[in-house]
């Protein structure tokens, strides 16, 4: 089957893709990137850590709410498919029932008072937009044989007739959504609007972050639990931003064709978290097992208990997705 980007160009069989997010994981820790890439081994969590569980719920909500349909079903729909994930590897634990539970209680609480604020409270409200995509993928090159593929939450028109992403994100219950520091200089949000500005007839305006935090809504609670933040990105930062990317994405490539031509060499070689003072990232799905490699110890039991292989490569999701 042949792969067409969004310029409607035929894609070389031999192209290089990455995804949006992988720039970010490959900056952080190339061996946290070596595992989950489709670049690289191509696997990913068998449980998934309950927050980006609770982050995919949510997003899922709201794609059903901007699709017009009903977000409480999306919800729902969601959380029975983590349940699945997570139940169809090991006995049934109480703990993680219990725990499943109060999540669902709180993400229908969370999406009554989103219904409530998003024209009553949000800035721009809902109803100053109106909706043009909903998850669309976005396939381009940045150059010769590499292309970049990015997934907007919602592409909104303003009044007059500007584009907007609006980037769903979730934040733990003790952080701030009035205007987090970091999203000025987002860079997966930046690989968006560059991919963007290239498939779109509209004047892209920016981003729209449309961020939610983790409390249930209650006359106690006095922080705001939801907000919404524009972020600009002017055509210089872009061009930069562009030559960036090729830079790290060549490098990319060539560590991606090491793990393919000796995979048990790069375990060990391909470095790993090239942060001061040895302080890895939180949450790392693989510590263990880089911790393990770091001792030089037997990993592929480790491996295999905890991680399992991506149901599709990147070529069979972007042909399947690209279709449609």
């Amino acid at each position: 089957m042949e792969l067409r980007d969004s310029l409607g160009n035929l894609v070389p069989e031999d192209a290089f893709i990455i995804r949006a997010t992988e720039f970010g994981q490959y900056i952080n820790c190339p061996r946290n990137w070596m595992f989950g890439s489709s670049n690289g081994f191509n696997l990913e969590p068998k449980v998934r850590p309950q927050k980006l569980r609770f982050g995919l719920v949510w997003h899922k909500g709201l794609e059903e709410l901007y699709l017009d349909r009903d977000p409480f079903k999306g919800l729902e729909e969601e959380f029975n498919k983590e349940e699945e994930l997570i139940f169809g590897v090991g006995a049934y634990d109480p703990d993680i029932r219990e725990e499943i539970d109060k999540e669902k209680e709180l993400a229908r609480m969370m999406m009554e008072g989103y219904l409530q604020w998003r024209n009553n409270g949000a800035t721009p409200p809902d109803n100053s937009f109106t909706v043009k995509a909903v998850e669309r993928r976005v396939l381009v090159p940045i150059s010769e044989g590499i292309y970049i593929a990015v997934r907007t939450d919602t592409d909104v028109l303003d009044k007059s007739g500007g584009l907007w992403v609006l980037e769903n994100k979730t934040r733990g219950k003790s952080s701030s959504v009035d205007n987090p520091p970091e999203l000025q200089l987002d860079l997966q949000m930046g690989i968006q609007m560059l991919a963007v500005k290239e498939t779109n007839s509209e004047t892209v305006r920016g981003a729209i972050y449309n961020l939610a935090r983790k409390q249930a809504p209650s006359k106690r609670v006095k922080s705001p639990l939801f907000g919404r933040h524009q972020v600009f990105r002017s055509q210089h930062e872009l061009d930069v931003l562009k030559e960036t990317l090729n830079a790290r994405a060549h490098e990319m490539m060539k560590d991606s064709r090491f793990i393919a031509e000796q995979p048990d060499e790069a375990l060990e070689l391909i470095r790993y978290n090239p942060q001061g003072m040895g302080l890895c990232q939180w949450g790392c799905s693989v510590k263990e097992i880089c911790e393990a490699i770091s001792r030089r110890e037997d990993v592929g039991y480790l491996i295999e208990a905890s991680l399992k292989p991506r149901e599709k490569t990147m070529w069979e999701m972007l042909e399947e997705e690209m279709d449609n």
